[in-house]
């Protein structure tokens, strides 16, 4: 559904300027964009976009969570990402002009300003400073893919359940002694990140909540001692220096993770 409203220019223009991607790029470029692009509500379990769809453009979330994941022939699903507010998703279709990577569906209700594929490639075609914004950008995310793929091959059960839930956490900080993890989750969709069944993921995480270190309440993690969060995720290897500023700093506003 596209949000009706005289305002749709200045969300348009929030939803840049809080996406570490485009937070600096210069006014007249995000003017270009804010005139294409188009201001979406979609509502609780919608399809976005399917794998395999030609490419269309880009999606900036502004409310709500979107999911990219992909269906097994097992009948499961994998879950690559959940994506807040100021991420983006849909870049290597536009780029590559191949078919979609991922399902994006809708984890609850969300709203996202869609960019189209023809607006976005005309205003970095020409320009080599957008063009090296966007290379640092794919590097972001590559280096992150990186530390999954270790994480998946080299990690216990038990770190590799800490480490994805400090990445869900990613973004707002740490405000206060309690933290709450801006993502509703099941247990089934840690699972699904993890690629283990509900099971496993409660075994988990009994000794976490029984030690004071989480707590579970109405689908919603909170982080009682971060500290001790930490120390588990480095217990079989220590995080790479910027991991913890990747995880938890936001510069300017903007979000910093994966864009």
């Amino acid at each position: 559904m596209t949000i009706q409203t005289s305002d749709r220019a200045a969300l348009a223009r929030a939803a840049l300027h809080r996406t570490r991607l485009f937070a600096d790029w210069p006014e007249e470029v995000l003017d270009a964009l804010c005139a294409a692009g188009i201001m979406q509500r979609y509502r609780k379990g919608q399809s976005v976009v399917r794998q395999g769809d030609p490419p269309s453009g880009l999606w900036l979330i502004t409310e709500g969570s979107l999911v990219n994941s992909r269906a097994l022939h097992s009948g499961r699903r994998i879950v690559f990402e959940h994506l807040l507010p100021g991420q983006i998703t849909g870049v290597l279709p536009v780029l590559d002009g191949l078919p979609a990577v991922f399902d994006v569906t809708v984890k609850d209700r969300a709203a996202a300003l869609f960019i189209p594929r023809d607006a976005f490639i005309a205003v970095i075609r020409d320009d080599p400073r957008l063009l090296m914004r966007i290379v640092e950008f794919l590097c972001r995310r590559t280096r992150l893919d990186y530390e999954n793929i270790q994480m998946k091959v080299v990690n216990s059960t038990r770190v590799q359940l800490v480490k994805i839930i400090l990445y869900l956490a990613r973004g707002p900080g740490l405000p206060g002694p309690e933290f709450e993890v801006p993502v509703g989750v099941s247990q089934d969709d840690v699972a699904d990140m993890m690629g283990v069944t509900r099971q496993t993921v409660n075994k988990e995480m009994m000794p976490l909540l029984r030690a004071g270190i989480l707590a579970w309440r109405y689908r919603r993690i909170y982080i009682l001692d971060a500290k001790r969060l930490f120390d588990i995720a480095e217990a079989e290897g220590r995080l790479p220096p910027e991991m913890n500023d990747v995880i938890f700093h936001k510069p300017k506003g903007a979000f910093r993770a994966t864009d």
